[in-house]
């Protein structure tokens, strides 16, 4: 499934594609639709989640104390949220019954 990502302004529209999990590539549009600026970086040869990857593994390496900018506590509650916000709205994901 396609992962990319538009973001539109007054002026015009920024895309990030082909996936905006990356990051790495994203396009400037005018409001007709012309490229104003194309950015693409791989300075760190780097792909997807990295910079939650490299936090866990401070946190973990750390003791994953109460210092932790998400506690195991806070996963939970944002994870629950989500799962309330998708019961809510009827999304269900392949597997899951729709009163899950």
């Amino acid at each position: 499934m396609p992962n990319s990502a538009r973001i539109d302004g007054t002026d015009g529209r920024i895309e990030i594609a082909p996936s905006f999990f990356e990051a790495g590539r994203f396009t400037v549009f005018d409001n007709d639709g012309r490229v104003i600026d194309q950015y693409e970086s791989d300075e760190h040869g780097l792909r997807g989640m990295q910079h939650q990857a490299h936090e866990l593994e401070r946190v973990v390496s750390d003791g994953w104390g109460a210092d932790a900018p998400l506690t195991p506590a806070d996963t939970i509650a944002v994870a629950s949220t989500m799962d309330e916000i998708r019961r809510l709205v009827g999304v269900t994901y392949p597997g899951e019954s729709a009163s899950s």
